[in-house]
C-alpha cells in the first residue's frame, strides 16, 4: 500500500511541491501526482529532476498533460495516468492524501 499520496494543483511559478514532500514524507513513502497547472513541473528538466529526488513516483493527469498541448513524450519526469486511476490511486491504494 502506497502511504502518502501528494496531490499538487498548483503551477511551479506558485509552488515548488518538491520543497515540502520533502519535509513531509521519505521518498519511500511519497508518490505524487500532478494535475492542472501542476503538470508544468514535469516539463522543466530541472524541476523535474527535484520531483524524482522527493517522490517514489510521479504521475501526470494524461487529460491536463493534452489540455495544455503536451504530451507524454514531453515529460521530463513521470508517467500519465487517467482520472480513474488516480481516483483507484488515492481511493484504494493510499493511505493518506495530501493536497498542496
Amino acid at each position: 500500500m502506497v502511504k502518502t499520496v501528494f496531490l499538487a494543483l498548483r503551477s511551479p511559478r506558485e509552488q515548488d511541491p518538491s520543497e515540502l514532500i520533502g519535509r513531509l514524507a521519505s521518498r519511500e513513502e511519497a508518490h505524487l501526482v500532478l494535475v492542472e497547472d501542476a503538470v508544468y513541473n514535469a516539463l522543466d528538466p530541472r524541476r523535474a529532476e527535484s520531483l524524482k529526488e522527493v517522490a517514489h513516483e510521479v504521475y501526470i493527469a494524461k487529460d491536463d498533460l493534452a489540455a495544455k498541448g503536451f504530451s507524454e513524450a514531453d515529460l521530463k519526469a513521470g508517467t500519465t495516468v487517467d482520472y480513474d486511476g488516480i481516483v483507484e490511486l488515492i481511493m484504494e491504494r493510499t493511505e493518506r492524501t495530501v493536497t498542496l
